[in-house]
């Protein structure tokens, strides 16, 4: 895919992969400047060093950053994964990840993550989970910027990833499907469809099940 340039980068991470101060390091060698917390509650009885009025403490230390200044920016409203509106509900009670990704609120928040890369900001989107394929924040919404043309990283401990290492997670977990391999072999030729028509609607497969799998769900509590 040919990815639209912004002058900002876009970044996630998973906080539960790094103590504070690999994190902080780990933000600075990114040049990130504005940490969005896609949390819906921002807080953690098991890392509280990531609870959102520690993290506004350490954004608004000028000298934790190497660009002399960052941003914390709360976005439960538009990227919580833990939304209420039974409007955005699947009929087996789980929230609906492409039925939410045409919201107002979810619209309103990508719209705040261009507005900021276009003014040449570098955003991490920060959530919990380690492995963003297990996570929200890659599964509903950095899916939405990778589909609209928009590149995005996982920050994971020593390691990167793109959303279509995501991609092929969730294609080999589903659908036993390997497509490096399958299209190097030339076995995902069809009569009626491209290989790359396939691919698409065999991600959309894969993404389903795994929203069905880490939807939050009604029945759960706060």
């Amino acid at each position: 895919m040919k990815y639209k340039k912004l002058p900002g980068k876009l970044f996630t991470i998973g906080y539960s992969g790094f103590d504070i101060q690999t994190f902080v390091d780990t933000i600075n060698d990114c040049n990130i400047n504005v940490i969005m917390d896609v949390r819906s509650s921002p807080y953690s009885s098991h890392f509280p060093e990531y609870n959102a009025d520690n993290l506004k403490n350490l954004v608004s230390n000028k000298k934790n950053w190497k660009q002399g200044i960052a941003y914390y920016v709360p976005m439960k409203e538009s990227f919580g994964a833990r939304q209420t509106n039974p409007a955005y509900f699947s009929k087996e009670k789980f929230l609906d990840f492409e039925k939410f990704q045409k919201s107002k609120q979810f619209l309103a928040g990508c719209t705040q993550v261009l507005n900021g890369l276009s003014q040449g900001y570098n955003i991490v989107l920060l959530c919990a989970e380690r492995e963003p394929s297990h996570c929200h924040r890659a599964v509903l919404i950095t899916r939405w910027f990778d589909v609209h043309g928009y590149a995005v990283t996982h920050i994971l401990p020593g390691t990167l990833k793109v959303q279509s290492d995501v991609d092929e997670e969730l294609l080999q977990k589903y659908l036993n499907k390997n497509y490096m391999k399958n299209m190097q072999s030339g076995s995902l030729l069809a009569l009626d469809k491209s290989p790359e028509e396939i691919r698409k609607e065999d991600i959309e497969k894969a993404y389903r099940k795994q929203n069905r799998e880490i939807g939050f769900r009604q029945t759960e509590e706060e």
